[in-house]
């Protein structure tokens, strides 16, 4: 996969901290439209951590982290926005800007972990059911 334009735009920055305002209610109430917050890269990701990353419409989004897996030796994400009724289109780990730097506490970690393991339940169901 080819990095979207904007990471190659921001890759000066890796490593720094950037300061992104949101967009959207989709993170309501944690975090609010117009809201400024601070992002950072970080080695490895948690379950319940909010990711901003770029979407397949090269959009800037910011989701939680439910759980991460390898397909065919790269390290992919699923993502979830706290509105949101089921599981985004995992991510490449590249398509990663970095993480809010908030502090998740430990039940909403579980809870994200749970809703991972929910999801590759009926992923794993829908392949068996398949022809």
């Amino acid at each position: 996969m080819n990095r979207p334009d904007i990471l190659h735009k921001l890759a000066p920055f890796a490593g720094e901290t950037l300061n992104i305002r949101v967009s959207g209610n989709c993170m309501e109430p944690v975090l609010e439209d117009g809201q400024q917050v601070r992002i950072r890269r970080k080695g490895r990701y948690l379950p319940g951590d909010i990711l901003v990353f770029v979407d397949s419409k090269e959009r800037l989004m910011a989701h939680r982290l439910l759980g991460s897996f390898r397909r065919q030796g790269q390290l992919r994400h699923v993502t979830r926005a706290d509105n949101g009724d089921r599981a985004d289109q995992s991510i490449a780990a590249d398509q990663v800007l970095g993480a809010v730097m908030l502090k998740v506490p430990l039940h909403q970690r579980l809870r994200c972990a749970a809703g991972f393991l929910a999801h590759a339940l009926g992923w794993l169901k829908r392949k068996r059911l398949r022809p």
